[in-house]
C-alpha cells in the first residue's frame, strides 16, 4: 500500500508580500487611469452648462430691462465674451414680438446661441 503524504502549504502569518502589494497598485493606478478621460468630459460638461446658464441668465436680464423700458427699440450690446442683439416687432398695434439672442463661443471656438421670444402688450 503506498501512502499518499499530504502537502502543506505553509503560510506567512506576517502580513501580504512585495509581490502583491505591487499588483495591487498596478490594479488600483490602472483604474485611476481609465477615470480621467471621465474627468476631462465632465470639466468640459460643467464649463459648457455654466456658459449656457450665463447666457439665459443675460438674455432674461434684456427681457426685463426691455419689460421695464417706456420705448421698445431694437439694440446690441457685449458681456464679458457674450454678444446680444435684441429685436422688436410689431405684430399687430397693441402687440409686439421680443427677440434677444445670445451668442458666444467656447475655448474650442465653437459657436454657441441662446434665444429668447416674448410677447408683450401694450
Amino acid at each position: 500500500m503506498i501512502r499518499m503524504k499530504k502537502f502543506r502549504f505553509i503560510r506567512s502569518k506576517k502580513g501580504i508580500t512585495l509581490l502583491e502589494v505591487m499588483a495591487s497598485m498596478v490594479i488600483f493606478s490602472l483604474g485611476l487611469l481609465m477615470l480621467v478621460p471621465l474627468m476631462m468630459v465632465t470639466i468640459t460638461a460643467n464649463d459648457s452648462a455654466n456658459d449656457m446658464s450665463r447666457a439665459t441668465l443675460f438674455a432674461q436680464q434684456k427681457l426685463e430691462q426691455l419689460r421695464n423700458a417706456s420705448v421698445l427699440a431694437s439694440g446690441n450690446d457685449t458681456i464679458e465674451n457674450m454678444s446680444r442683439t435684441w429685436t422688436v416687432e410689431t405684430v399687430t398695434s397693441n402687440l409686439k414680438k421680443i427677440t434677444v439672442n445670445v451668442t458666444w463661443q467656447d475655448d474650442m471656438n465653437r459657436a454657441h446661441h441662446v434665444q429668447t421670444i416674448t410677447y408683450e402688450i401694450g
